[in-house]
């Protein structure tokens, strides 16, 4: 009986564990996600930005997409999913660049203000 017992406390504790550290990666993302995405600035080079946005944070795998501005200028946007939850592209940070400049034009925080 007592090895039982002890076998089932180990268990728990072991779930107990595995779970807080996930807690902790998810809290930690969002805290990093949160400082990287107020470091960057507009008119700031897109490689410097894809390096500031990805200190400290894992991110799921970055999603790119091509579009036009009214100028006809080719604008890349980089969405950068930081927790798996539905709808990435209201809730996630967005960086858009210039293809033409390189250079940071536009920067959609998601939920973070």
């Amino acid at each position: 009986m007592n090895k039982y017992l002890v076998k089932i406390i180990c268990i728990l504790t072991i779930l107990i564990a595995v779970f807080q550290v996930a807690r902790y990666v998810n809290n930690h993302n969002t805290e990093s996600c949160y400082t990287n995405i107020a470091n960057i600035k507009i008119g700031e080079d897109y490689k410097v930005a894809m390096e500031t946005m990805s200190r400290n944070t894992i991110f799921l795998k970055t999603q790119i997409t091509k579009e036009l501005d009214p100028k006809n200028d080719s604008i890349i946007k980089v969405v950068f999913p930081y927790k798996d939850d539905g709808d990435v592209v209201s809730s996630c940070p967005i960086i858009s660049y210039s293809i033409k400049t390189g250079k940071v034009v536009e920067i959609e925080t998601g939920l973070f203000y």
